[in-house]
């Protein structure tokens, strides 16, 4: 446990060492949701109940593996000169934004995802192009890491000028 409080603590101090981020895969919501979904689709083929909760069950465990295998393949990188979305999953994606090109930083949180303490912290730079942004979904506390980002985008605009 104290481990994981260091590992916070570092985190979100202002020293300039490098930071990987995994997001946080939301299992307990896909469950809920595959339930209630189940439920419906037994209420509604009462005949084929057998074949309905076979075939769902494969489904399901298909889409959780392939969620689970995106969202380890999946990182985001803070260091001291840019942020990093790397995703080597099927292809490799490779997105790095210089705090200097960054023009917005937004939190999003929805009613789930609070409870969790989890979010999604965009980026907007001001380069226009296709991948003109990086968004950190689903990771533990947003709000933390928001700060975080803000200084750091302070702390690289204060040392150019």
């Amino acid at each position: 446990m104290s481990a994981d409080n260091n590992k916070q603590q570092a985190l979100f101090s202002n020293d300039f060492t490098v930071h990987s981020i995994k997001p946080i895969l939301m299992v307990k919501y896909y469950i809920i949701l595959a339930v209630v979904i189940y439920l419906i689709l037994s209420a509604v083929f009462i005949e084929a109940f057998l074949s309905i909760t076979i075939v769902f069950f494969c489904a399901f465990s298909a889409f959780l593996l392939v969620k689970i295998r995106e969202y380890n393949a999946t990182e985001f990188v803070i260091d001291k000169e840019k942020i990093s979305y790397i995703r080597n999953w099927i292809d490799y994606n490779r997105t790095d934004i210089r705090y200097e090109n960054i023009k917005e930083v937004v939190v999003k949180q929805s009613v789930l995802k609070k409870l969790f303490n989890l979010g999604d912290v965009s980026l907007i730079s001001n380069i226009s192009s296709d991948r003109a942004g990086i968004t950190f979904f689903n990771i533990d506390h947003p709000l933390q890491i928001y700060s975080l980002l803000q200084e750091r985008i302070s702390s690289s605009k204060l040392s150019r000028s």
